[in-house]
């Protein structure tokens, strides 16, 4: 079970913060297929800067040290779901239309991935203290 949280809980978390921001925006009003589309793309392209800035500029960080740090940091994560919850729901309330979608989706992942790298930060300095 254990290996199954660590390897499952990104991709986990990320899921419910990308559904919950769905709710929370079709609550708003109901969503059209370009507004769906233009959310997805606003996430996918956050997650290309992302991956783009790991190639790039990140590349030479060392890996999370320990099974026990990305556990601690794990149980984090219900701060990175909530707040990137909060971006997409903020970026929505300020922007209309499908160009709020694409914010949104953006929004909410990019505060999701940094949130959730800073959560493994956390721990991994907490574990280096023990």
């Amino acid at each position: 079970m254990r290996l199954s949280v660590e390897e499952n809980a990104s991709p986990y978390g990320f899921s419910l913060m990308i559904t919950g921001s769905y709710a929370l925006l079709t609550s708003r009003a109901e969503a059209r297929p370009l507004d769906i589309v233009a959310g997805v793309a606003g996430a996918a392209s956050a997650f290309f800067l992302a991956e783009l800035l790991a190639l790039t500029v990140l590349r030479k960080e060392k890996p999370v040290s320990s099974q026990k740090t990305r556990l601690i940091g794990r149980l984090l994560s219900f701060v990175s779901i909530g707040c990137g919850m909060g971006a997409a729901w903020l970026c929505a309330l300020a922007i209309p239309g499908p160009l709020g979608w694409l914010a949104a989706g953006a929004a909410g992942a990019l505060a999701y991935l940094l949130l959730d790298g800073l959560e493994l930060m956390a721990a991994e300095k907490r574990e280096a203290e023990d």
